[in-house]
């Protein structure tokens, strides 16, 4: 009997509804993002992910424009700035990856994404979780090099939210993007191969974002019109 009241109990505290937040209506938010990143690929091979994840982490920082036209369901856009970097130093030479110490490769990127995707996720509790995927493209370049690359990038992850007031409510949210590049630190799988004689990190290189955002509700445009105009992947968002 303790042990089920307990578990009541801490069920209320994290999904009992929020008194600041009102009955469902469709609602327009900008948010602010800022947090840290991390990155895998040919420098930083995704087995070894508590290194590459603490040594490789660096800034990002968003804007995000969100409108919630269903209960569960929201769309936004977001338009981030991420810098990536990873260094064959980072790895001990009497490791496992002793070979990528020894190549002395490193490199810095900076990039820009502008992403849509569609969020799924509880509503007017007190911690609101919730999951998203969607779909982008990005510019970006790499230290030491003249070009500016594009590509792909499909966004997904999850995060919760917390309503402070009627207006304001924060986040922390993880981000993961699944790319169709694998220049992202200046190498590709052929690189490795000519240098190890074996490819650590096969495939595109990825990227991820851990931010927290400041969420604030907006009234001043008829946002909703706009949203409704929308066609994104066949899907009318209709009112």
């Amino acid at each position: 009997m303790k042990h089920l009241l307990a578990l009541l109990l801490i069920s209320n505290f994290m999904f009992g509804k929020n008194p600041v937040y009102k009955p469902f209506v469709k609602t327009t938010y900008i948010a602010y993002s800022l947090g840290s990143t991390g990155y895998f690929g040919d420098i930083a091979p995704f087995e070894n992910y508590l290194t590459t994840a603490l040594k490789s982490a660096r800034v990002s920082a968003g804007l995000e424009v969100s409108h919630t036209f269903k209960r569960h369901l929201t769309h936004r856009f977001n338009l981030n700035y991420v810098m990536l970097n990873s260094s064959d130093k980072y790895y001990d030479s009497c490791s496992s990856f002793a070979s990528n110490f020894y190549r002395g490769k490193s490199f810095t990127t900076d990039l820009i994404e502008l992403s849509s995707a569609y969020e799924y996720g509880a509503y007017n509790h007190k911690y609101n979780p919730y999951l998203f995927v969607g779909f982008g493209i990005m510019a970006f370049k790499v230290s030491g090099e003249g070009n500016i690359h594009s590509a792909f990038c499909a966004p997904f992850g999850m995060g919760v939210k917390t309503a402070i007031n009627k207006k304001i409510a924060l986040a922390l949210e993880l981000n993961y993007r699944y790319t169709n590049t694998d220049l992202l630190d200046g190498l590709s799988d052929l690189d490795t191969k000519v240098f190890l004689n074996t490819s650590i990190q096969k495939g595109p290189d990825l990227f991820y974002t851990l931010n927290f955002k400041l969420i604030y509700k907006i009234n001043i445009l008829d946002c909703p019109k706009i949203f409704n105009s929308l066609h994104v992947w066949g899907l009318e968002l209709k009112s």
